[in-house]
C-alpha cells in the first residue's frame, strides 16, 4: 500500500496515473532514469479485483508505455478525458472470469490523456529545390497535461508550439528539440525541400499517442527544347540543325552526326556539345 512515490524539486510527492492501492493484488509500472540510479515514477494498475502484469513495451518515439496482463476486477480503470466524462477501451464490459487487459500510460506515468484527437498537415507540392516550407499550423486538442512533442525524419525539421491560431511560435520557438505541448496550442512543422527533382522529403511530428505526416516535393521542371541544335541562332535550320536532329534519332554520333552539317563556327560544333545539350534540353538520352 506504499509503493515508492517521487519527491519532486518543488517539494511534495508525485503520484502516479494510479496512486491508491486497491484492496487485492495489483498490477504497478515504475520508471527509472537511464542509470537506474535514481526512480522518477510509480503508479498502481487495477481495479477491486486481482491483476497482474506480464508484458510491458514502450512506445519509441513518445515513451508511452503499453502494460499488458490478466484481471479479475470489474472497474479496471479508465480515462477521464479532457471533454469530460470516461474513455473505454474496445471491450469495456468484463466477462465472468479472468479477462486479458491492455493498458497505456503516459510516458511519466501520469494521470492525464495523451492520445490527441486527429491533426494533419496539407503537404507543399512542386515547391522550389530547397527551400524552406512550413506547414499550415494544426492544434492539438483532447489531450490533458503536458503531452511529449518530437520530430522525426524530415529534412532539417523542426516543430514550434503558438498559443494562437497560426505560426506565430510565442510558446516554443522553431527547434529539433523534443518538447510538450498543451491541449488547443498550435503546432508547425517546417523542413527543407530537397535540393533535386523529383525530390520527396517527410517529416513525422509526434504529440503523445498521436502524428502526422508533414510532406514537401520537388516536380520535374518543365524544358523549353530549342532545336537550334549547333546554337548558331534564330529559328532551327532543317539543312543543319535538321540533319544532325535525323541522324542522331538513327543511332549515329560522333563525326557521324556533324558532316557536312556545320556551317562556320557555331558554338555547339561537335557531337561532344550537342550530344549534352539534347539530352539536358529536349528529354532524349543520346549516346556519346
Amino acid at each position: 500500500t506504499d509503493l515508492p512515490s517521487v519527491t519532486v524539486a518543488s517539494g511534495g510527492l508525485a503520484t502516479g496515473a494510479q496512486s491508491v492501492h486497491s484492496p487485492t493484488t495489483d498490477a504497478f509500472v515504475t520508471r527509472f532514469n537511464r542509470e537506474l540510479t535514481q526512480r522518477t515514477q510509480s503508479s498502481y494498475l487495477g481495479g477491486t479485483g486481482n491483476d497482474f502484469a506480464y508484458a510491458l513495451a514502450i512506445h519509441p518515439a513518445s515513451g508511452e508505455v503499453y502494460i499488458a496482463g490478466q484481471t479479475s476486477s470489474t472497474d479496471l480503470p479508465s480515462v477521464t478525458v479532457a471533454s469530460g466524462g470516461l474513455a473505454t477501451g474496445a471491450q469495456s464490459l468484463k466477462s465472468t472470469g479472468d479477462d486479458a487487459f491492455v493498458s497505456r500510460l503516459s510516458f511519466d506515468l501520469a494521470a492525464g490523456d495523451f492520445v490527441p484527437n486527429g491533426f494533419a498537415f496539407a503537404p507543399k507540392l512542386n515547391v522550389p529545390l530547397s527551400s524552406l516550407q512550413t506547414s499550415d499550423p494544426a492544434q492539438i486538442t483532447g489531450v490533458a497535461g503536458n503531452v511529449p512533442v518530437s520530430i522525426v525524419g524530415g529534412n532539417f525539421a523542426e516543430f514550434c508550439v503558438s498559443g494562437t491560431a497560426g505560426c506565430s511560435c510565442n510558446v516554443l520557438p522553431f527547434s529539433a528539440a523534443p518538447s510538450t505541448v498543451n491541449d488547443s496550442q498550435y503546432v508547425c512543422v517546417r523542413q527543407v525541400a530537397p535540393a533535386f527533382t523529383p525530390g520527396l522529403a517527410k517529416t513525422t511530428l509526434v504529440v503523445g499517442g498521436g502524428w502526422a505526416d508533414f510532406y514537401v516535393t520537388t516536380a520535374i521542371p518543365f524544358v523549353s527544347c530549342n532545336l537550334d541544335i549547333d546554337g548558331s541562332g534564330g529559328a532551327p535550320n532543317p539543312i543543319t540543325d535538321g540533319l544532325m536532329l535525323v541522324r542522331a534519332m538513327l543511332g549515329f554520333t560522333g563525326t557521324a552526326v556533324t558532316n557536312g552539317a556545320i556551317i562556320g563556327t557555331p558554338p555547339r560544333n561537335t557531337w561532344a556539345l550537342i550530344q549534352p545539350y539534347l539530352n539536358s534540353n529536349c528529354g532524349t538520352s543520346f549516346l556519346p
